[in-house]
């Protein structure tokens, strides 16, 4: 009888983080740039202080960003599974949604839906709550 190979410890954790890492799709990662790009050139105001009016609501902005694109990636993933067994070019894919425990992905899923909520709730706060009105505004224009 063979050995079913349990990575332990540390190894385990670095196997949990390499399939999360695959079933969060960092591919998308350069569309959420664009998007922060996109943001910053439309609702930068003159003059602004480097640290506090540029640097730190762009690294919460890009945070935001990030951490919900993970959370919808992982959303599609987990929605897409029965049709990505099929998929070929999707094994890696499917390889490590199979692998990670679902309660854990769900509890992640969870913790960066509050995390992305709680900074931005701080950015509003930083912001004065410009940037959810300008949000607001923005989305009402597309929509229309």
């Amino acid at each position: 009888m063979t050995k079913v190979y349990k990575p332990a410890g540390r190894e385990k954790m670095l196997s949990s983080t390499k399939l999360l890492l695959k079933i969060s799709r960092p591919e998308f990662a350069p569309a959420n740039s664009a998007s922060l790009i996109i943001g910053v050139a439309w609702g930068l105001t003159l003059p602004v202080g480097l640290l506090w009016g540029l640097g730190i609501p762009l690294v919460m902005a890009y945070s935001v960003i990030t951490l919900v694109a993970a959370y919808a990636a992982q959303i599609n993933t987990l929605s897409d599974y029965e049709l990505d067994l099929k998929d070929e070019t999707k094994r890696e894919l499917v390889n490590a949604l199979s692998q990670f425990p679902r309660g854990k992905l769900r509890i992640i899923m969870f913790m960066e839906l509050a995390l992305s909520f709680a900074i931005l709730s701080l950015l509003v706060v930083i912001m004065g709550g410009s940037c959810f009105l300008r949000a607001c505004i923005f989305r009402a224009s597309v929509e229309a």
